[in-house]
């Protein structure tokens, strides 16, 4: 069983300063790594965590996650070694297939069928391993190509270098399960053609299934699980109406809230209990928290559980 890991999601912050703050804070709490997604209107993530790793000594900084879409191979590999490089060989590259079609369509960018964005993502992360390795790297592949392309200089980390892949559907977590060291559940997908979350593996149920999805390939990447929401409070089913009632469509009911993994209330030590259960129960043992949606209480909990 894999000891503890938490990290914090720091895509909200809207100022170097803010992300150098949230870096600090990390670090003191016990956080393994904080981490920017790839969305427009957020900070460059490749900026971003050069700024966390500058203001912090230990901590890892992450991608979670770059759109693939976004950035040329030999361009990634690059951006990934020098990242690496300023941060002393601390950076986890999560990637992903991308799945928002608005920032496509504002980015006059093409938006393929899911199976082309997955294909690229594929050939994507076997250039990328032969690329860290050292290795000159041609590759004919279906949607991506290089051509005798050498990566230098060489990330710190070289082929060590962990690549996380995070989603939600079939393909995307073979992929995972099959090509990545860390395995990153989200419990939702984007529908391309209502613009809103399907809300379909936020339950336990759900995340069980994804979870087995992913063990059927009997390999052994460490798992994570993204956190929607985390509210400290000694009034738990009080808050959780609450939030039920926001949503207001009937999407999330009071029991389903306090069910799905990805959401926790209640106080610092029932959340201790349900991480721990969580970890027995599917195995994940890694949790990233949103800055911009968890009560700051959650430091306590990542002060208890880190590393044990």
């Amino acid at each position: 069983m894999r000891p503890f890991r938490f990290g914090l999601q720091a895509s909200f912050s809207k100022t170097a300063d803010e992300v150098r703050d949230l870096a600090r804070r990390a670090e003191g709490a016990g956080y393994s790594v904080l981490s920017i997604a790839d969305h427009l209107g957020f900070i460059d993530p490749f900026i971003g965590c050069a700024v966390a790793a500058e203001a912090t000594d230990s901590l890892r900084v992450g991608t979670l996650v770059l759109n693939v879409d976004f950035h040329p191979v030999a361009l990634l590999a690059r951006s990934a070694a020098a990242l690496d490089m300023a941060s002393d060989g601390r950076l986890e590259l999560g990637i992903g297939a991308g799945h928002m079609k608005s920032e496509y369509d504002e980015a006059a960018m093409r938006f393929d069928r899911p199976g082309r964005r997955v294909d690229r993502l594929t050939e994507t992360i076997d250039m990328l391993r032969g690329l860290f390795s050292g290795d000159e790297v041609t590759f004919e592949g279906v949607e991506r190509q290089l051509y005798g392309h050498t990566l230098s200089p060489l990330p710190p980390q070289g082929a060590g270098l962990p690549i996380m892949v995070g989603g939600n559907g079939d393909r995307v977590l073979e992929v995972a399960a099959s090509k990545a060291d860390i395995v990153g559940f989200t419990g939702f997908r984007y529908d391309v053609e209502t613009k809103a979350a399907e809300l379909s593996h936020l339950s336990s149920a759900g995340l069980a299934d994804r979870v087995a999805h992913v063990r059927a390939f009997e390999t052994d990447p460490e798992l994570q699980a993204l956190i929607q929401r985390v509210v400290i409070t000694d009034d738990t089913r009080n808050v959780a109406e609450k939030m039920s009632s926001e949503v207001g469509d009937g999407t999330w009911t009071t029991d389903g809230i306090l069910d799905s993994p990805f959401i926790l209330v209640g106080s610092v030590d029932a959340i201790c209990d349900e991480i721990r259960q969580r970890r027995h129960e599917f195995g994940i043992s890694y949790f990233t928290f949103f800055a911009g949606r968890s009560s700051p209480e959650i430091d306590q909990v990542v002060e208890r559980l880190a590393g044990t």
